[in-house]
């Protein structure tokens, strides 16, 4: 049962990442076919119109700058502090 539970912690931290900069990707992409930032996108929805594009924005954003710090960090560029802050963002 241990050998598992550690297999599962060493899994979350590549499976993060790989969901945040696909999902980063993906808003780009959607980005990119449909022309507009806020066009369809679900969180941003819920604020108002002219805040939407900005959101949109930021949203992409901490996607990717989360996912790609879990890389770094998971990567053994990055340990300690670095790792844990990266971590706790994401």
């Amino acid at each position: 049962m241990g050998e598992v539970l550690l297999g599962l912690r060493e899994v979350q931290v590549p499976l993060l990442a790989v969901i945040l900069l696909s999902a980063s990707a993906a808003k780009v992409a959607r980005v990119l076919r449909v022309g507009r930032m806020d066009a369809g996108l679900g969180p941003t929805a819920l604020f108002p119109t002219p805040l939407r594009r900005p959101v949109a924005i930021v949203i992409c954003t901490a996607e990717l700058a989360c996912g790609a710090a879990l890389v770094l960090t998971g990567a053994g560029l990055g340990r300690g502090h670095p790792a844990n802050v990266a971590r706790t963002a994401t």
